[in-house]
């Protein structure tokens, strides 16, 4: 009987919490609806010259890894750049040639 008791009053409390008719939930903007994140210009192409380029080097790299990693690099590059051009068939090819090296 207890159990029976327990289970109902569990019930109960599941139902009054989910049915809860707060409205200020619905009211409060989650920033998902926009986004907030301004995006470059387009005509704003150029580089800009006050930022300096760091080039990394590495004493003990084989050349080897260094190959391979560059290529890895560059086809991902590729697959990302076809998909976001709405290519499937270059995504696609690209992808391949990922899979193959």
């Amino acid at each position: 009987m207890k159990k029976i008791i327990l289970a109902l009053t569990v019930i109960a409390a599941l139902a009054v919490v989910s049915c809860n008719s707060n409205n200020s939930a619905k009211d409060n903007s989650t920033g998902m609806n926009h986004d907030s994140m301004p995006m470059p210009m387009k005509d704003n192409t150029m580089a800009d010259d006050n930022v300096k380029m760091v080039a990394t080097t590495f004493a003990t790299v084989d050349p080897a890894v260094s190959t391979f990693m560059k290529s890895m690099v560059a086809d991902y590059l590729a697959v990302k750049n076809a998909l976001a051009n709405g290519n499937e068939t270059d995504a696609a090819a690209a992808l391949e040639k990922c899979l193959m090296s």
